[in-house]
């Protein structure tokens, strides 16, 4: 009796954390409940990864927290008084279509360094009708520094938007076809994503890791909008930069979106683009037309303006 009991209460251990692993609450970072390919090498983002323009959303009435990363932007709004961001739709909407509200980008996951939004525009409102345009753009009524000055530098990407200076810290979100992935990865560029498990801190980065070429039988394969990618993530990356580094500059080319195959989590498994791809979403001109319509909107809301939806449906006008 006493060996069943003992046998009960090992087994009864093992699943609370495992529970505690799938909701992210243990403090380093875990394989549990996650597609995580092989072996995982998520760790904890330090300064060196100059990653600060990382952070989370954080709305009223709800413990989630999706990830979301501050832009460079041209030279042209060097004197603005805002921040542009990139994230996800269902950061800010549920699958259903219901808006938080209250909405505070917490830059590097800190709630010392908030600042409310107070603009935004959205591939979708209802994201669990179409993930593959679960993506939003968001702006900050306010500045945000840098842990260094970022020298800026002069990009020679075709797709950067109106880029003549970038900075070389924030990413620049850009159009990158799969080949030219491919290419710059063969000389040297290096593909990471950021992200944080569950609703926890700290946050991660996974890397050595990057779009995967879609085949047939594969998810996604005509689907453009996406990309089929391999990085190590659970709950709680949504919204994380998928980023892309190569020869000083830092492009941001998607938006980490969701596991293809929810139900099934996989745990030091082969990546399988025909079961368990995780997802992104690709940079397209229509979120370089958002990004340009917030950064260009002449009624600049102030910092404790109300939030403002923008219709990308109907011209992204604001």
């Amino acid at each position: 009796m006493g060996a069943y009991t003992d046998g009960r209460r090992r087994l009864t251990r093992y699943l609370h954390r495992l529970t505690l692993a799938g909701l992210g609450l243990m403090s380093t970072p875990v394989i549990t409940f996650g597609n995580v390919f092989e072996t995982d090498d998520r760790r904890p983002v330090t300064q060196e990864d100059q990653l600060d323009f990382v952070g989370v959303i954080a709305c009223q009435n709800t413990g989630r927290l999706p990830t979301a990363s501050l832009i460079a932007l041209p030279d042209r709004y060097r004197e603005r008084t805002f921040e542009i961001l990139l994230t996800v739709a269902h950061a800010f909407y549920t699958p259903q279509g219901k808006m938080w509200n209250d909405c505070h980008f917490q830059k590097e996951g800190e709630p010392t360094k908030a600042a409310p939004i107070t603009g935004l525009i959205v591939g979708t409102t209802t994201p669990g009708q179409g993930w593959s345009e679960d993506w939003a753009v968001a702006r900050i009524g306010t500045r945000m520094t840098d842990h260094e000055p970022t020298p800026q530098l002069t990009s020679s990407h075709p797709n950067l938007p109106h880029a003549p200076h970038l900075s070389s810290a924030r990413p620049s979100p850009a159009i990158v076809r799969f080949e030219e992935l491919m290419a710059m990865r063969r000389t040297g560029g290096t593909v990471l994503l950021v992200g944080h498990n569950g609703e926890q801190m700290p946050l991660l980065l996974s890397s050595d890791c990057g779009p995967r070429r879609k085949t047939s039988g594969h998810y996604n394969l005509q689907d453009n909008r996406v990309f089929n990618h391999d990085c190590d993530m659970m709950a709680g990356w949504s919204g994380g930069p998928l980023l892309l580094r190569h020869q000083g500059k830092t492009l941001l080319i998607g938006i980490n979106a969701t596991e293809y195959n929810s139900v099934v989590h996989q745990q030091g498994w082969p990546f399988d683009g025909r079961f368990n791809p995780n997802t992104a979403i690709r940079i397209n001109q229509e979120i370089l037309k958002a990004i340009e319509t917030l950064a260009d909107n002449d009624n600049q809301p102030t910092p404790q303006a109300p939030l403002r939806l923008c219709e990308s449906r109907n011209g992204t006008t604001c």
